[in-house]
């Protein structure tokens, strides 16, 4: 019924949309998706991109362009709702159906043939939240975790490859680059195990996402050797991870240029999976 109030086109419609923001607020649909039932869930995720249509002149139709005019003029309405949206990404509390539909919606509207969001969310540092989801696992409990289903890795890797896909020149590039080694260095710079084992769950992310971005990360000094290191340990979980992470660069082998100095990478990885 939300959804439909802000359905349509025209100023009526537009000022429907605003009432149901100016009376329930964008932290009240964030609560309605923040639920274990799916059909709960797909409606708010719906409801939000009714409400995104109704500022842009979108239609839910796979080939629906954005009105730019419109795009322009209610700017600060949808930079608060994605902005609320990227925010809510790492909320511990959320359950992971919800993460998940956020996402979605996120990967949806930034970009360029959409809502043309994806360097404004480079710009309120959205990458590190996409990263913070990628290193996590289900099977590694620790006290911060957040709640994620099996599909929340590779829905923030699409995220992630979506992003990239929209820096078009030289400087968003290393901005999308920067933020993305931020996010590794501070991990790296932890000396505890957890650390280790989010960090190569991340890359491995983004060697199924951004795959040049995975690669510069992989190639660096030290961070081969440091995932080698974890696949010959006794520990079963930094054994998976580790392979896990070598099978998804190695997969790419004809692109892995940061892989030709190290040959042996082939050589183990074919024990491994063996």
């Amino acid at each position: 019924a939300i959804a439909e109030l802000c359905h349509g086109n025209g100023d009526i419609n537009i000022e429907r949309t605003k009432a149901v923001l100016r009376d329930l607020g964008v932290p009240w649909f964030l609560q309605v998706i923040d639920s274990n039932n799916q059909e709960r869930v797909n409606a708010a995720q719906f409801c939000l991109q009714s409400i995104l249509n109704a500022f842009s002149g979108m239609e839910n139709k796979a080939d629906s362009k954005p009105n730019k005019e419109m795009c322009n003029k209610y700017k600060k309405e949808i930079d608060t709702l994605l902005t609320c949206c990227v925010y809510t990404i790492t909320d511990r509390t959320i359950t992971g159906l919800a993460r998940d539909a956020i996402i979605e919606l996120i990967t949806r509207n930034i970009h360029y043939t959409a809502l043309e969001w994806a360097e404004r969310l480079v710009e309120i540092r959205g990458l590190i939240r996409l990263m913070e989801v990628c290193s996590e696992l289900e099977e590694y409990h620790y006290e911060s975790a957040m709640n994620i289903t099996p599909s929340s890795r590779t829905i923030a890797s699409v995220c992630l490859a979506r992003v990239y896909e929209n820096m078009y020149y030289d400087a968003a590039k290393a901005k999308f680059g920067d933020q993305i080694d931020e996010y590794i260095k501070d991990k790296l710079l932890e000396p505890d195990l957890e650390s280790k084992v989010r960090v190569t769950v991340a890359i491995t992310s983004l060697l199924l996402g951004p795959l040049d971005v995975g690669l510069t990360i992989i190639g660096r000094e030290g961070i081969l050797q440091m995932i080698l290191a974890m696949a010959t340990t006794d520990d079963v979980l930094q054994q998976k991870v580790a392979c896990e992470c070598i099978i998804a660069a190695a997969s790419k082998a004809d692109k892995a240029k940061a892989l030709s100095t190290h040959g042996l990478v082939y050589v183990k990885l074919g024990v491994m999976v063996d």
